[in-house]
């Protein structure tokens, strides 16, 4: 009777084990597509290469076996910048860790609000921020620095991951629901209306009605 049960407990552990196979399957290919959608914007944000190529910089900063390291003086920040392709109304997500007196790191230009944080101690810091890109904004600055006279500081790694495309809205039926928000282009419409899905893309266009240069 024991021979005769143990095809059956074979059989039983091997079906659990292609069960689990196809469901860490369709988890990767999940995960694949998830990557797919997003992207680093920086050019060697781990500093593998040479700094130059990827980097502007002022002032002491060189490269070394951690990350980079700057080293403020009385007048400058001794810090690098690097412009970076964005899409208008997107949402990415800068992360940076940072070690030393006085690291700064942060994104600027365009219509997008400035953003940036920054640490002050010898132990790692990860700084985090979210930055929503503005309706005209296509490139943006990244940059990093010190402080005037302070002490040196570490950049191990930075990087500005958000959307690698953003589709334009389909043409939707029904009116959007009421904001209190003022009015405006938006990245996302809070929709709980069954004719006006809320999704992260770009508005549909409004038509021109005056030709540039004539009064409306």
């Amino acid at each position: 009777m024991r021979s005769r049960a143990r095809p059956r407990h074979r059989f039983t552990a091997l079906a659990g084990a292609l069960a689990l196979t196809s469901t860490v399957g369709l988890g990767l290919l999940g995960a694949a597509d998830a990557r797919a959608s997003v992207r680093d914007t920086i050019q060697d944000g781990a500093f593998r290469g040479p700094l130059e190529d990827s980097w502007t910089c002022t002032g002491d900063v060189t490269r070394t076996e951690q990350g980079i390291e700057g080293r403020p003086g009385s007048h400058d920040f001794a810090g690098c910048t690097q412009l970076v392709s964005v899409q208008p109304y997107g949402t990415y997500e800068l992360t940076a860790t940072v070690s030393g007196s006085f690291a700064f790191v942060g994104v600027s230009g365009g219509d997008t609000t400035e953003v940036y944080r920054w640490a002050d101690g010898s132990g790692r810091t990860e700084l985090h921020a979210t930055v929503r890109i503005g309706p005209t904004t296509q490139v943006l600055g990244v940059y990093f620095h010190g402080w005037y006279g302070q002490g040196p500081y570490q950049v191990q790694q930075i990087s500005l991951v958000g959307n690698l495309y953003i589709p334009v809205c389909p043409s939707m039926t029904g009116a959007p629901p009421p904001s209190t928000r003022a009015p405006g282009p938006t990245a996302l419409v809070p929709s709980p209306s069954p004719t006006w899905t809320g999704m992260n893309c770009y508005p549909p266009p409004v038509p021109a009605t005056t030709r540039p240069g004539e009064a409306s």
